[in-house]
């Protein structure tokens, strides 16, 4: 639609949302013929979708839309086509009862998503990496297993168990019981409905181990860890592994070869020249030094620019004014965030980048190190915001105002103590959830820990900026004022969780400073 059209439907006073809008668009004069053309075929496949709603999966939903609307028209290559597989996928996922948890949670999952071209999964020469989820249907010719012997994910007490059951007369009766307190004996009936629980999940761990065995054409490899006995033998697997549901069949077999573990190490130490290799086989590592990228990768992410002589001065104008910390020119910090509008997406995705920042600053082994290379975040931080199509000098604003409050804060010695990492029980993002009102309540925690006093600290960062003209007195009562309540319910968190006394405060980067919230 052209923008005319779409103004015509949002102001439509007849209508209280864009979907009534659209609807009714029969009786809205302002639209030209080509608008009610197309949506005469958009609200009939939105009338069904909206009509599927709660009666359909999220994915089934999405994919009948995208159907009935011709999306695969608009494919035009074998790599949009999986692209769009992907992203239906992701749905699937995500999806927690028809609906999405945390919209922009499945925003960043989407945007980091990688879908490999044509090219590169010839290059591979048909080897294909996936789950026993996935693989139902599909057939190869060799099919390798690994790690049998793993055992399954531990099954925590919950609060609260259920299952449902038939009886005698056929008619489903539901079992409910509650976790015991700490010492006292277990229920009968708790302990029953957790071993329903796990016979079925062993049950459906077999299913699955079946579907991903027959799914080879010519040979299934099948690999595990076992370990042997006092004479020499190999001892029975644990009773929740997949091998352990086909031990019986396979000890023994002709078909069985066992390696020791020396061996594999001795052969892996050596390559095809003979050269001893220092490198030992460890497990995946996760590491955790600031994100770089390479020249190359770093020129591709870069936004074309009319000008690098004017692109270069506003960045370097933005880090000047980020390394001035003092209260008295807090208030002209604020000209960083000018031109974009509050209530858009952009300060909430600076805010997220700013908090991701501070994250990886907590457990920084070297934190001057991490300073120095702070800029190397750029391009990070813009593929962040590439979406919103933000013209370059406000995009250079948006960097700067990130450089600025990160800098403002971690430069400041008087809040240097709330990024140590040796206080106890130190978290960053930390999630918790609650029961309240009779709804699941989830809530995401930016810094907590006990001080050396046994006093739990729950400190919640804001990016937050003083309007033009504001008083830093004024701006604080605000910040107070905006978020006691979330505080609060940060708080009384923690107070069912444990006894000792808990302090909670705003981590102003705009000024920078810690407001202690009063309850």
């Amino acid at each position: 639609l052209s923008s005319g059209d779409l103004l015509a439907l949002a102001a439509d006073k007849i209508s209280a949302s864009i979907w009534q809008a659209v609807q009714h668009f029969r009786g809205n004069s302002q639209l030209s013929q080509h608008a009610r053309e197309m949506l005469g075929t958009f609200s009939t496949a939105m009338m069904f979708t909206m009509a599927s709603r709660g009666k359909r999966s999220l994915r089934q939903n999405i994919e009948a839309s995208w159907g009935l609307l011709r999306g695969i028209n608009c494919c035009r290559s074998e790599l949009e086509l999986e692209s769009v597989a992907r992203f239906l996928n992701l749905l699937d996922e995500q999806e927690v009862a028809g609906g999405l948890s945390n919209f922009f949670d499945f925003q960043d999952t989407v945007y980091s998503s990688f879908v490999p071209s044509t090219d590169a999964q010839e290059s591979l020469s048909g080897l294909n990496l996936l789950t026993m989820h996935k693989s139902k249907g599909l057939e190869y010719d060799h099919v390798l297993l690994p790690s049998l012997s793993r055992p399954p994910r531990h099954d925590n007490k919950t609060l609260l168990v259920w299952h449902q059951r038939l009886n005698t007369a056929q008619e489903p009766h539901l079992f409910m019981a509650g976790v015991t307190k700490t010492g006292s004996e277990e229920s009968s009936l708790y302990q029953l409905i957790r071993y329903e629980h796990k016979h079925k999940q062993l049950l459906e761990s077999t299913r699955l181990l079946y579907i991903a065995v027959t799914r080879a054409k010519k040979s299934a490899t099948l690999f595990a860890n076992v370990a042997r006995d006092e004479d020499g033998g190999l001892k029975e697997p644990g009773s929740g592994t997949l091998l352990k549901r086909i031990w019986p069949q396979l000890e023994g077999h002709e078909s069985v070869t066992v390696s020791a573990l020396e061996d594999i190490y001795a052969v892996s130490k050596t390559d095809a020249s003979g050269t001893p290799d220092d490198i030992q086989p460890t497990l995946i590592t996760r590491f955790n030094q600031v994100l770089e990228f390479e020249p190359w990768e770093q020129r591709a992410l870069e936004l074309p620019t009319k000008s690098e002589e004017t692109a270069a001065s506003d960045s370097q104008s933005g880090a000047q004014k980020s390394l001035q910390p003092a209260l008295k020119n807090a208030a002209s910090t604020s000209s960083t965030a000018e031109g974009y509008d509050h209530q858009s997406e952009l300060p909430s995705i600076l805010g997220t980048l700013v908090h991701r920042v501070f994250e990886t600053y907590v457990s920084a082994p070297d934190r001057a190190l991490f300073l120095r290379d702070l800029k190397s975040l750029e391009p990070h931080w813009r593929l962040a915001i590439r979406h919103l199509d933000l013209q370059h000098g406000a995009e250079e604003k948006a960097i700067a105002f990130i450089h600025a409050s990160v800098q403002r804060t971690l430069e400041t010695p008087s809040l240097a103590w709330i990024f140590d990492d040796q206080h106890l029980d130190s978290e960053c993002e930390l999630e918790l959830s609650r029961f309240q009102s009779g709804q699941l309540r989830n809530f995401i925690i930016d810094r907590t820990f006990i001080d050396q006093n046994d006093v739990r600290w729950v400190i919640d960062y804001k990016t937050s900026t003083p309007s033009a003209g504001q008083t830093i007195d004024s701006f604080v009562a605000e910040q107070r004022e905006n978020y006691r309540n979330q505080l609060d319910s940060h708080r009384s968190l923690f107070s069912y969780m444990e006894s000792r006394p808990i302090r909670t405060g705003l981590l102003l980067t705009a000024i920078p400073a810690l407001v202690e919230m009063e309850f």
